[in-house]
């Protein structure tokens, strides 16, 4: 595993300015490195849960092979089928600084489990609440089979760098499932001292809009809160040599698109709403052209972080069209606060340490020529962080992410991060290949990404 990380530290891992042949290697590596490592891993959860709760399970410990996924990635696929009682335990590792509260659990949709958590003072597995939810997925194979994606929110304290003991029995009772209604203006989800209130949407735009309410500062007044799914059109001229096409290396939009298109219209607005489990869900989607099926896809899942005071955004970001050949995609979830006004600057983490000033259209050492490429000039790395701050009502936005992309503020209380890129031309940087990156199956991949605001 060490091996495999040390080779995707090469500058065309972590950026993608990789052939396609040479990025499957890389994934290659990866999945053969967390295979035996995988193994190892179980070995140390079993003594570790063996030490501190004097549990030794009957087999193995193995974990989902992916953390975003549904049940079927999970050990539970085994069990999907089966009629009969059976127990799963589940050791939950918080390798992380901070204490946590809660977990989930992917389980088959069709199932229903009695979950208890071991406590150590008493030396006994006790109740814990928990809820099942469910939302409309489809699994990552050839035929995308659609699914109810299902899973238990379990309330379960773990400490940091420790490990909690949950015991999950497979249950013939009917249990209660929180699944998504038709979301109307008004309705809310809150949880640590925050509120969101759904607002309406903007359909010309496919926006939508929400009041943020922070009891904790005892500000009555609401925070006007946008997001948008957007994209840039890639300039792609696979003939013109006087001007360089958007590719792995160049992001270049379309010559004179200053700002983002809509990326889908808003196709469903839904909400879950359990008493332990709230979360909005929002379903972008378009019909390109003649298309019978829809193309400009992406789910996106807005709920209150269970440990934190922060908004949490999910974007489930599917296939970019590959249809067009003179026609790419660069795709950005777009943040944006109204009445706040940053003046032009914006602050970017380095390296996920001090937060570097960044001002729209400028650089301290050369003369700036807006006239040259005015939207990718100003975007810059963004690893954990991106910032606004308005001088005149002493606020800051800010928006984290979960992995390395590239970002800006081309307007006032905007905030921009780019999700996923497909560009039919090569750049002439040096790939020698159009950016379309693919899967197994031959669609462009499906990326997840997640977001704290």
């Amino acid at each position: 595993m060490t091996d495999a990380l040390g080779v995707l530290q090469h500058h065309d891992a972590v950026s993608g300015t990789a052939k396609q042949a040479v990025a499957n290697d890389y994934n290659r590596m990866l999945y053969e490195g967390m295979q035996v490592n995988n193994k190892e891993y179980g070995k140390l959860v079993g003594e570790k849960v063996l030490n501190e709760f004097g549990h030794m399970s009957s087999g193995s410990w193995d974990q989902c092979l992916f953390m975003n996924s549904t049940f079927a990635d999970c050990p539970v696929a085994q069990k999907a089928n089966e009629t009969e009682h059976y127990t799963l335990n589940v050791a939950v590792h918080n390798p992380s600084s901070l204490d946590l509260e809660s977990a989930k659990v992917s389980i088959p949709p069709h199932q229903n489990y009695n979950v208890m958590v071991f406590n150590k003072e008493s030396q006994t597995f006790e109740h814990a609440y928990s809820e099942k939810s469910c939302f409309q997925d489809h699994l990552d194979n050839k035929d995308q089979t659609m699914v109810a994606n299902c899973y238990m929110d379990i309330k379960v304290s773990t400490p940091a760098q420790g490990v909690s003991l949950i015991k999950m029995e497979a249950t013939k009772e009917v249990a209660s499932i929180n699944e998504p209604e038709v979301m109307t203006e008004g309705q809310t989800i809150s949880g640590h001292g925050l509120k969101v209130v759904f607002k309406g949407m903007k359909a010309e735009e496919s926006t939508l809009m929400f009041d943020v309410f922070d009891e904790v500062t005892g500000n009555p007044k609401a925070e006007e809160f946008e997001f948008s799914m957007k994209y840039y059109q890639s300039y792609a001229f696979m003939e013109d040599n006087a001007m360089m096409n958007s590719g792995a290396y160049a992001f270049h939009p379309m010559e004179g698109q200053l700002h983002p298109y809509p990326y889908g219209d808003v196709q469903e607005v839904n909400i879950t709403q359990g008493n332990y489990t709230q979360e909005m869900i929002i379903t972008f989607g378009k019909c390109l052209y003649n298309e019978k099926e829809m193309s400009m896809k992406s789910q996106v899942h807005i709920s209150i972080d269970k440990e934190l005071a922060l908004i949490k955004i999910d974007v489930d970001l599917e296939s970019l069209p590959m249809q067009e050949v003179q026609n790419g995609y660069e795709v950005v979830p777009n943040f944006h606060v109204n009445n706040f006004e940053n003046d032009k600057v914006f602050y970017t983490d380095s390296n996920g340490l001090e937060m570097q000033k960044r001002i729209l259209n400028y650089r301290p050492t050369w003369v700036w020529d807006v006239t040259a490429q005015p939207v990718s000039q100003n975007y810059y790395p963004i690893n954990s962080a991106m910032s606004l701050k308005d001088p005149s009502s002493q606020r800051q936005f800010t928006v984290m992410n979960d992995r390395s992309q590239g970002g800006t503020s081309m307007l006032p209380g905007t905030i921009e991060l780019m999700q996923n890129r497909e560009a039919p031309s090569d750049d002439n940087k040096g790939v020698g290949e159009p950016l379309r990156e693919k899967d197994e199956f031959g669609r462009g991949i499906r990326v997840k990404a997640t977001y704290y605001v």
